[in-house]
């Protein structure tokens, strides 16, 4: 799979949830593609919005009681961490990072973030009523 493009198979069926995903990977295209002068700031306000966008998702998952919140959080753990040893002043260690995730990011909507909306449906809960991701008022301003 070419990781630059969105394919239907990135949707979780849940419109919020959708959207924030979405945005991310643009986000995370865009700065691979960005030039060197670029980069650095536009990794730091991703490593933000990624820190944002996790803790609505952990949020959401506490309010639902999803059993598998402890590995989730983990796993967005390692994530963060990993982004925060990365230098975005090195461009060569911010692209290589950026490439990662755009590997990584498919396979954690397919799996984690799908079984977060089967529970979501479960609970016939729509996410836009119990956590507001990617909301504009709430979002961290970039850098």
């Amino acid at each position: 799979m070419k990781t630059t493009t969105w394919l239907s198979e990135m949707t979780v069926g849940d419109p919020v949830i959708d959207a924030a995903h979405r945005a991310l990977f643009d986000q995370m295209v865009f700065l691979l593609r960005a030039g060197d002068s670029e980069l650095g700031d536009g990794f730091l306000s991703l490593t933000d919005k990624l820190e944002y966008d996790f803790r609505e998702e952990e949020r959401l998952m506490e309010g639902l009681d999803f059993p598998d919140l402890h590995g989730h959080r983990e796993e967005h753990a390692k994530v963060l961490a990993c982004l925060h040893q990365v230098d975005p002043a090195d461009v060569g260690a911010a692209r290589e990072a950026l490439r990662l995730m755009l590997k990584w990011f498919p396979a954690h909507v397919a799996t984690m973030d799908s079984a977060l909306v089967v529970a979501l449906r479960r609970a016939a809960v729509p996410a836009a009523a119990v956590s507001p991701l990617h909301a504009a008022a709430d979002a961290p301003a970039p850098r």
